[in-house]
């Protein structure tokens, strides 16, 4: 059996529900904003409207109404018309700022709904795989005598004074460090790796995962140092029919496919460990 921590499935956990929560978000603004939150807000307009349907409830907020109107009766009589065209200037008068604020704010909203927390969805999940496959690669190296010979010769090579003294001289630990150098985000190194630490033929399974892998990837490289703007390489490497320097629109749909597909590779990683 292939010994791992674990630890950095735990976190990689941790924040693909991160990533799953932005992407969610987005959808719970986009109901506010443009379905008056039934989905959202409802919800708990809902709770509130059970809770004041029973039939305490109802007796209790009849007599509150009741008693509503008949201090609001007296307050007609009592004062004139004219009191109460002060009151409602000054009412607008205070409530004007505030309603600009509020503009501003639902303005924001919508300017972190186009594309701004699906893109950030999209670089926490890719993060988090690319810093599992790092942790779980150190993970494995440094307890499995077996596996870390397999990678003698990258380890011979790389290994220095600066690098043991940069992990208080713990050599396997330092020896994991080497290999997990080799992480990228692309899908034949990574097949390559795991085939090596846990002996998986193809990690993806099948050629349609791998290519959506590799879409997920060059989707967040665009997004991090593109500002979402399509370049050559991300044409070429996803075969994409827009134009250059255009817009990239990924979806909600879209966000937690690729969350959903990079849970689930590590998931079959961690099967991985635990059948060797």
């Amino acid at each position: 059996m292939i010994r791992a921590s674990k630890l950095p499935f735990k976190n990689f956990q941790y924040n693909i529900r991160r990533a799953r929560a932005l992407a969610r978000l987005d959808g719970y603004l986009e109901d506010i904003l443009y379905n008056e939150g039934k989905r959202t807000i409802g919800v708990f307009l809902t709770v509130a409207d059970d809770f004041t349907q029973s039939s305490i409830m109802k007796d209790i907020m009849k007599d509150i109404e009741e008693a509503l109107r008949n201090r609001l009766k007296t307050e007609l009589t009592e004062k004139k018309r004219q009191h109460y065209e002060k009151a409602a200037k000054e009412i607008v008068k205070r409530l004007k700022p505030r309603l600009k604020k509020i503009a501003d704010m639902f303005e924001d909203v919508e300017l972190v709904m186009d594309q701004t927390l699906l893109e950030q969805a999209l670089i926490v999940a890719v993060s988090a795989f690319e810093v599992y496959l790092h942790e779980i690669t150190v993970s494995i190296i440094t307890l499995n005598p077996r596996v870390r010979r397999k990678f003698h010769e990258e380890i011979a090579g790389a290994l220095s004074l600066s690098k043991l003294e940069g992990f208080k001289e713990d050599a396997k630990r330092t020896e994991g460090e080497i290999v997990a150098e080799s992480v990228r985000l692309e899908t034949r190194k990574i097949k390559n790796l795991l085939k090596r630490l846990i002996a998986s033929e193809n990690i993806f399974g099948d050629a349609e995962i791998e290519k959506k892998i590799h879409r997920i990837f060059e989707c967040r490289h665009v997004v991090i140092h593109r500002a979402g703007l399509i370049d050559p390489k991300f044409k070429k490497a996803t075969r994409f029919k827009g134009a250059i320097d255009t817009q990239m629109v990924i979806t909600r749909r879209y966000v937690l496919d690729s969350i959903r597909l990079l849970g689930n590779i590590a998931q079959k990683i961690e099967a991985g460990i635990q059948l060797k």
